[in-house]
């Protein structure tokens, strides 16, 4: 399902940036009190402190679980709470703010369990009754929205199969196997738009209560495979991108950065070892350094310009690689013309570009051409560097 492999990477992301969330303090006086949270910004400090209201402790700030075994969020917490986990996973307390899930167990939001801001849920089952103030997004295999579940406003999913009952504020969004409803009338209502995609119509929806309109798209046989020619076609039209982009990079560099070009060819022939070595340091030390500097705040736009750098890199390694033995080649061979070295990068980058693509092997290679790609930049501007402050001293 590729709309559901796209929900499941967004909501990766969101896991990753969810530190942007903005909790509230608003928390239900009773276990089966529904209030509407009201949005109080406030801001995350490092310290977290806790104190007890009525019998039970709160803790304030957000709340962050790594857990191997069976666990149960029964706490009150003023502010986010993030769970990472392998095994079953069990909401009970309340939340002033927004809850992350991620695990390859089983999720439950009880009755009783009360979220003011957002939830985002990954697992493998999800079981969900409790009180959402905001939007709920969900994903896993098998998903039951229990009679008792309230989503006060949007509520988005992408299950193979889906039982839903209960209320939502507004829009449901759903990308489904199997979309199953109650026979019971008005146990599920909706107060906006019902827009599913299914490989069937659901039954039972004229029991529902839904206020807008339903949108029904069903899951064609021909999205869930591509066809042999298809899959070649792409591969071709992909090889063929990579092939223009090298060439038209390389004819750029022989004009107006010969030097780097012939470096490049250098290191690849004498120093490739040594390019490899300094590509591997800077792929682990640069993301380290970075995500350093951008905890610590001192320097966050060196940091921003780390991360930007070493972007550049990741899409140009394989370009560099390719230039540098397009380059050595053309030396074996005596070629000197510019225009021959151009049409010599051809075959080259397409080479390159098949083995990368290779089942295990690919992956090996990939890692090659990373390291030594980074290693040709960093050892290239070493030089530079070693050269400038040789002609200061001298």
């Amino acid at each position: 399902m590729k709309k559901s492999k796209i929900l499941l990477a967004l909501l990766a992301i969101l896991i990753l940036v969810s530190g942007f969330c903005l909790s509230s303090k608003t928390f239900a006086t009773e276990p089966d009190e529904n209030v509407v949270a009201t949005d109080i910004a406030g801001e995350t400090t490092e310290e977290e402190h806790n104190h007890t209201t009525g019998e039970q402790e709160i803790h304030e700030g957000d709340l962050y679980i790594a857990k191997t075994e069976d666990y149960e969020m029964s706490e009150l917490v003023d502010g986010n709470v993030y769970i990472f986990s392998n095994k079953n996973v069990k909401i009970t307390g309340q939340i002033a703010g927004s809850l992350f899930v991620f695990t390859s167990g089983n999720l439950e939001l009880e009755q009783n369990s009360y979220i003011t801001n957002h939830v985002f849920a990954f697992a493998k089952n999800i079981k969900y009754n409790g009180y959402v103030a905001y939007d709920a997004y969900l994903a896993g295999s098998n998903v039951e929205i229990g009679e008792n579940a309230i989503t006060y406003r949007d509520i988005k999913i992408a299950a193979e199969t889906l039982s839903i009952a209960g209320v939502v504020g507004r829009d449901a969004d759903i990308y489904t196997n199997t979309m199953t409803t109650p026979e019971t009338e008005e146990t599920l209502a909706i107060y906006g738009h019902l827009n599913y995609t299914s490989t069937n119509e659901a039954v039972n929806l004229d029991k529902a209560h839904i206020e807008g309109e339903v949108n029904y798209k069903p899951i064609q046989e021909t999205e869930k495979e591509e066809n042999m020619a298809d899959i070649i076609l792409n591969a071709v039209f992909a090889c063929v991108g990579t092939v223009i982009f090298d060439v038209i990079l390389y004819m750029c560099l022989l004009f107006f950065a010969p030097n780097f070009v012939y470096k490049a060819k250098e290191y690849v022939s004498t120093r490739g070892l040594l390019a490899f070595a300094i590509g591997l340091a800077i792929t682990i030390l640069v993301p380290v350094i970075a995500f350093m500097l951008l905890l610590t705040g001192i320097a966050s736009g060196l940091s921003i310009f780390l991360i930007i750098v070493y972007s550049g890199l990741l899409m140009l390694n394989a370009f560099v690689v390719t230039i540098a033995l397009t380059g050595a080649i053309a030396n074996k061979l005596n070629i000197e013309d510019k225009f021959k070295k151009c049409l010599l990068l051809i075959p080259t980058s397409i080479v390159i570009w098949l083995l990368r693509k290779i089942p295990v092997v690919g992956t090996f290679v990939s890692i090659i051409v990373f390291l030594c790609g980074v290693g040709i930049i960093g050892l290239y501007q070493f030089d530079r560097a070693f050269k400038r402050n040789k002609e200061i001293t001298e």
